[in-house]
């Protein structure tokens, strides 16, 4: 144990152990973790949804929220557990002994996005958590020489961490709209799976133009134009990039006539 002392603090009575230090180095894995699964899981299938603007107009938003369990495997000194199980696995290590325990861990991760891709936001989130994750782990690395560090590196990620979701709340709420109604088309919101618009591949704020080689700006265009052949579909798209393509599937009797879209549309 360490007594420890400053010219700005006073620690009279803080006694800093080795299980501190290590804890400090579990909270930097369980950022990296986190940093992990928010880059390669969360933007897999974020929720679509319609919200009004603060003109009143509706425009398209993406929930990207995900929670895991993840086991935490911790050795608990003592062997008391023994006493009700005896079969319960038990390290002895010198003069003591430690007790293996499997803990469920829970993380959690919320985001909502007007003005970026699912795949964009992740990304950039991840980027920082994981910015994040090596400041605290070089802290650990200090705090083995200076355990009290081990004080700061739990406040500052905490802090840090909420400021990452507040900084991208506020940035998406000035940056301008990225799923909103267009007078030349159709924005794509999102695509339901096994439909006709899953087959041909669209994209979220992909817009489309033409159906069946006319030109529509709202829903009701879209199904006239697809009246005008039921059994094939030929769609004219711009891509996130400005470029135009075509995609097109033929249309069975069992499969939505809505294809499948979640649309943006003036209204």
């Amino acid at each position: 144990m360490v007594r420890y002392k400053t010219n700005f603090l006073s620690y009279d009575d803080l006694y800093i152990d080795n299980f501190m230090i290590g804890m400090t180095f579990l909270l930097a894995v369980l950022l990296f973790v986190e940093a992990w699964l928010i880059r390669y899981t969360s933007a897999k299938a974020p929720s679509p949804s319609l919200r009004k603007s603060g003109r009143g107009k509706l425009v398209g938003a993406f929930q990207l929220r995900k929670l895991w369990f993840i086991p935490l495997v911790a050795f608990i000194p003592g062997a008391e557990i023994q006493k009700l199980f005896e079969f319960w696995p038990v390290f002895n290590i010198g003069s003591s002994s430690y007790t293996l325990v499997l803990l469920p861990l829970v993380i959690g991760f919320e985001q909502k996005t007007l003005s970026e891709l699912p795949a964009e936001l992740s990304r950039k989130l991840s980027t920082q958590v994981t910015t994040l994750a090596v400041f605290i782990a070089g802290i650990g690395l200090v705090s083995i020489v200076l355990p009290v560090m081990t004080l700061f590196a739990f406040v500052l990620a905490v802090i840090s961490r909420f400021w990452i979701s507040w900084r991208f709340y506020r940035t998406d709420k000035k940056a301008p709209l990225r799923y909103k109604p267009e007078p030349d088309g159709i924005v794509v919101l999102g695509a339901r799976a096994e439909t006709p618009s899953a087959r041909m591949h669209l994209i979220a704020g992909e817009k489309i133009t033409e159906v069946n080689g006319i030109a529509v700006r709202n829903r009701t265009e879209l199904y006239e134009a697809l009246n005008k052949n039921r059994a094939f579909c030929k769609l004219k798209v711009v891509d996130l990039q400005g470029e135009p393509r075509f995609e097109q599937t033929a249309l069975y009797e069992n499969e939505s006539f809505e294809l499948g879209l979640l649309l943006v549309e003036p209204r």
